[in-house]
């Protein structure tokens, strides 16, 4: 017969054990990043039919005419950890995740063209919901690039 502080002990380390496993898994926890690297340009016209899903944001945030998708690319980071992504035209993304949650996730982004730094930045993400950052004029051009990042 077990004694009722026997009882709350060992039910205390089971509950213990949970928490501790739930803590270690999330820590070692994969997160999907894609990027879409996008010119925006002050020329009117149409906007490209695989951005519609960014469309409103971006006119409503950054207000240029036009929009076109020039490159994408992705990769899986194990948190915490590192990963890079090539989006074309020697624009790379390089992200650290630190550990995360379940509600956001935090990650350092490094841009860089042809290995200089356009853009070194933390941004808190939420799984599904697109995070925009606005980049460097495009030389010679009318307008600018932007990233689209998206974790899942």
């Amino acid at each position: 017969m077990k004694t009722p502080t026997l009882q709350a002990f060992t039910l205390l380390l089971v509950l213990l054990g949970i928490v501790c496993s739930t803590a270690e898994a999330q820590k070692g926890a994969t997160t999907s990043i894609s990027a879409t690297l996008i010119l925006a340009s002050n020329e009117p016209g149409e906007t490209d039919s695989r951005l519609h899903p960014y469309e409103s944001t971006l006119r409503r945030i950054f207000n240029f005419g036009s929009y076109r998708q020039i490159g994408r690319g992705s990769t899986r980071i194990s948190s915490p950890g590192d990963g890079s992504l090539s989006l074309g035209s020697g624009q790379e993304l390089l992200i650290s995740l630190p550990e995360t949650d379940n509600s956001s996730i935090r990650a350092k982004v490094h841009w860089r063209r042809d290995g200089r730094t356009l853009i070194h930045t933390t941004v808190a993400m939420k799984p599904g919901v697109p995070t925009l950052l606005g980049g460097p004029h495009v030389k010679g051009g009318n307008g600018n690039l932007i990233v689209v990042l998206v974790a899942d």
